[in-house]
């Protein structure tokens, strides 16, 4: 079962999907808006300011991130826990360097917000009716190359696989399927609005989808499912995720870890062979 730690803990919590077995778990504070991997290195918000927290090391402040409303509270960090990113700020934080880089924007005023991919190397701007895929170059000048891909769209750390995902385009028809560019179709359609949440593994040969109550992987060569299961038999202890589609499903960067959050609830699966 998912372990709770008393309030105001936050649980991450690591099975095995064959015997649920318990890898390891790590609290989280209540103010975290972003964590590495394994929990242990934190992004809390302290006002309207921004701090790292980690296990027996002094914390400290990213400078130049914000988070002053509420709604802005919301980031993403690479797994290594090396890289921060604000929803609302077009800069990438190093959190190891304490450095803010700061990047063009791909369409000024467009409302953009920004994540960063697990690996660190590729940044997602979206809003409503647009969204892009940057790759981020460090040398020998930071900077960011932006394409514009279709709302939605996930990509593989080295950009060679796009998977677009059931949409609506601006004025146009609900297009349901799961869609490799330039190759398969992966064998699951969707209505329009049904429920879902996807995530391409690193070397973007696995697709993994949680969609009416089950987690299926696809290979996306051949589009075709090979291997699924009823998310109440995989959720156990952990009954907002056995209820409906997380919040996030991301692969850790080798590819054999995928985490399912929502809410105050997560849980890593390790794929076997």
């Amino acid at each position: 079962m998912l372990i709770r730690h008393a309030p105001p803990l936050r649980t991450v919590a690591r099975y095995a999907t064959d015997r649920y077995e318990m890898l390891g778990s790590a609290g989280l504070s209540p103010d975290a808006i972003a964590w590495s991997f394994d929990g242990l290195r934190q992004a809390v918000f302290a006002g309207s300011l921004v701090k790292i927290v980690e296990p027996e090391k002094p914390e400290f402040e990213v400078e130049g991130a914000s988070v002053a409303a509420a709604a802005e509270r919301v980031a993403t960090m690479s797994h290594d826990g090396r890289f921060l990113v604000i929803a609302a700020q077009p800069s990438v934080f190093d959190t190891v360097e304490r450095r803010q880089l700061t990047f063009a924007e791909p369409r000024p005023g467009a409302g953009l917000r920004y994540q960063i991919e697990a690996t660190g190397i590729l940044l997602l701007a979206s809003s409503k009716h647009i969204s892009f895929v940057g790759r981020v170059v460090h040398e020998p000048a930071f900077h960011v190359d932006w394409t514009q891909v279709p709302t939605g769209t996930l990509v593989s750390r080295d950009g060679r696989t796009l998977l677009v995902v059931p949409h609506r385009p601006p004025g146009g028809e609900w297009s349901p399927s799961f869609t490799v560019q330039g190759g398969a179709t992966l064998a699951l359609s969707l209505r329009p609005e049904e429920p879902y949440r996807a995530a391409l593994c690193p070397g973007g040969n696995l697709a993994a989808i949680v969609a009416r109550g089950r987690l299926a992987l696809f290979d996306t060569g051949s589009g075709k499912e090979f291997w699924g299961r009823p998310l109440a038999e995989l959720s156990s202890g952990a009954a907002s995720l056995a209820r409906g589609v997380p919040d996030q499903l991301v692969f850790n960067p080798r590819g054999n870890t995928l985490r399912a959050r929502r809410g105050d609830e997560e849980i890593l699966w390790r794929l076997k062979p």
